[in-house]
């Protein structure tokens, strides 16, 4: 597969904001998997609370009840850079 930016966005707190509203326009709130994707993770690079932060904010936005964050690949830490955090789905066929 390939990785490629959607956009681009100029401050930390617009970032999580529009990660969190590209993440409800998939679907229905508090559904066990959304039902845009079939897998949904938050990554970090270095980042545990940032992960953290934005989890809780797709919580808090009735988004997802849970989701797993985990520490990102060297391939994507090294694009990103320490500190960066984001989301990776896979995408349900329909």
């Amino acid at each position: 597969g390939e990785t490629l930016p959607l956009e681009k966005i100029r401050t930390w707190q617009k970032g999580i904001a529009r990660l969190v509203e590209l993440t409800a326009e998939r679907g229905q709130p508090f559904a066990l998997l959304r039902p845009g994707f079939e897998e949904l993770v938050v990554l970090h690079t270095n980042a545990p609370q940032a992960g953290a932060e934005l989890e809780a904010r797709l919580r808090s936005a009735g988004i997802i009840p849970t989701l797993p964050t985990t520490g990102a690949g060297a391939v994507l830490g090294t694009h990103a850079g320490p500190g960066a955090v984001g989301m990776a789905g896979v995408v349900r066929k329909t």
